[in-house]
C-alpha cells in the first residue's frame, strides 16, 4: 500500500506571528492543509489568506479554551468566566465537563457558530479538529461528528497511537486523552488511517520530522504541526525533510486528494 501524507498546520489565526510562519510553510509546498481558529486576534488575516489561496485545504480548529466565543457570552454561560472569556485551561474545562457543569447544548451551538463563520466567508471546509484535542472527549466527540455531517465536512481528526520518539512528559500530558480515544472510534465522518505529532506537540524539529517520515505507516497519515515554533518551521522547510520524503516514496497530499472528496 502506498504511503501518503497530509501535513496540517494547526492554530492558523491564533496570532499574526503564527500566521506568518504557517504561510511560509504553505509557500514551501510542504504544508497543504491548515486548521483555523476563527475567534482569535489574527483570524481575519488567516481567512484572507485562504480566500486568496483556495488550493489549500481549510479546516475548523474548534476553540473552546482561548479568547472569547463567537456567540454572545450570555448564550454560552457554562463555557465562559464572568468577563465573557473562555476558561483558558484544559484542566478546568475537563473538570467542569466531567462534573456536568458544561452544557453540551452550548458547546454544540458555539461549534456551529464557528463553522458558520468560516462557511459565511466562502471557505470550503475539508476537516475538523480542535485546540488541545477537546473534541475527543466522550459525549463531545459524537456531537462534533454530528455537526460535521450536518455541514458536509468529511473528516474529523482521531488522535491515536504512540510514537517511539515521544518525549515522556508529553506522553503523560496526553495520557487522559489516550484513555478516552476509544469513544471517538465509531460511525460518522471519515478518519485518516494514521495520526502523527501528538507526542511531539510544539516540540517537532528537523530530526524528529525525519524520524517520523522514516517510520511512517502505509496508507494515509496526517501529521499535525505548529510552524509558529521556530524549530518546527525550520524542520518543515528543510532539505532533509524533502530528501526523506523522496527516499521513502511518500506522496504529500491534501484532504481533497483522498478518494471521494
Amino acid at each position: 500500500m502506498k504511503k501518503r501524507l497530509i501535513i496540517n498546520a494547526d492554530d492558523f489565526g491564533v496570532s499574526f506571528d503564527a500566521n506568518r510562519a504557517i504561510v511560509k510553510a504553505c509557500q514551501s509546498d510542504i504544508v497543504k492543509s491548515v486548521s483555523v481558529m476563527v475567534n482569535c486576534e489574527a483570524s481575519e488575516d488567516a481567512i484572507g489568506f485562504l480566500k486568496q489561496n483556495p488550493a489549500f485545504d481549510a479546516g475548523l480548529h474548534v476553540n473552546l479554551l482561548r479568547g472569547r466565543p463567537v456567540l454572545k457570552p450570555g448564550l454560552v454561560k457554562s463555557l465562559v468566566d464572568k468577563n465573557g472569556f473562555f476558561l483558558g485551561s484544559l484542566v478546568i474545562f475537563s473538570a467542569r465537563f466531567f462534573c456536568g457543569l458544561v452544557s453540551l447544548r452550548e458547546i454544540e451551538a458555539e461549534i456551529n457558530a464557528q463553522i458558520k463563520r468560516l462557511l459565511g466567508q466562502g471557505i470550503a471546509l475539508t476537516h475538523i479538529d480542535s485546540h488541545m484535542h477537546l473534541h475527543m472527549l466522550p459525549m463531545l466527540c459524537p456531537a462534533v461528528k454530528k455537526i460535521a455531517e450536518e455541514n458536509k465536512v468529511r473528516f474529523v481528526r482521531f488522535c491515536s497511537g504512540y510514537s517511539g520518539n515521544a518525549v515522556k512528559s508529553t506522553r503523560l500530558k496526553y495520557l487522559p486523552l489516550r484513555l478516552l480515544v476509544r469513544h471517538g472510534d465509531e460511525e460518522g465522518p471519515g478518519r485518516i488511517d494514521n495520526f502523527e505529532g501528538l507526542d511531539h506537540t510544539e516540540r517537532l524539529d528537523e530530526t524528529l520530522l525525519c524520524d517520523i517520515i522514516d517510520s511512517l505507516s502505509s496508507g494515509v497519515s496526517e501529521l499535525m504541526c505548529h510552524p509558529r515554533e521556530e524549530n518546527e518551521l525550520r524542520g518543515l522547510v528543510s532539505f532533509s525533510l524533502r530528501e526523506k520524503l523522496v527516499k521513502n516514496n511518500i506522496q504529500l497530499i491534501s484532504f481533497r486528494d483522498i478518494d471521494g472528496t
